[in-house]
């Protein structure tokens, strides 16, 4: 599955932090999905890594994923928290929460605000639930029905099965393999 393997990326980096990091398929989709998956990838990096950093040694890391008419993915960790006045900010470019400034790994502040503008791109959206010193949860909601998106904006043969950005939801489920691509590496 496309999700589990960019969660992958992270086992090491939490292994080494002695994180449990774990991922979950709540359901799967029974029907074609269209969507981007360097948009995909580069959303649950962010967040991976937002995660990770705020995720003490000896905590956990939830992956979820979740199909219906929309994909759900959700990232929940049980790090510092966000304080709830800082929560409508974190998305906003080159902001930094307090607790992000006193890390020993702090950021840039665009992390967010990039997943957000990807996100919008790909007309999905994304949401937090955070508790200091209990952990946050993000919430990726992103449709994955061709009919929302305008002719202009998919790719030139962007039906064709062998295509990225058009995969059969059953060949994501781990049991069932993983579709190839033409032009980038193995989903």
């Amino acid at each position: 599955m496309f999700v589990r393997q960019v969660v992958q990326m992270f086992s090491s980096a939490a292994e080494q932090r002695e994180i449990d990091l774990s991922f979950v398929v709540v359901t799967e989709l029974e029907k074609e999905a269209y969507f981007d998956p360097d948009v995909v990838e580069k959303v649950i990096y962010n967040l991976l890594s937002n995660a990770l950093k705020f995720t003490p040694e000896g905590g956990q890391i939830i992956v979820s994923f979740e199909g219906a008419s929309d994909v759900f993915i959700r990232v929940s960790d049980t790090g510092c928290g966000i304080p709830a006045e800082q929560v409508p900010n974190i998305f906003d470019r080159f902001y930094q929460n307090e607790k992000s400034k006193n890390s020993f790994q702090e950021g840039t502040g665009i992390g967010m605000a990039l997943t957000r503008e990807l996100l919008e791109l790909h007309r999905g959206e994304i949401f937090v639930e955070s508790s200091v010193d209990e952990g946050s949860t993000f919430t990726v909601r992103l449709p994955i029905d061709i009919r929302i998106f305008e002719s202009c904006e998919i790719v030139d043969g962007a039906v064709d099965k062998e295509i990225d950005a058009h995969i059969d939801m059953n060949e994501l489920i781990p049991e069932k393999g993983m579709p190839r691509s033409r032009s980038g590496p193995r989903w």
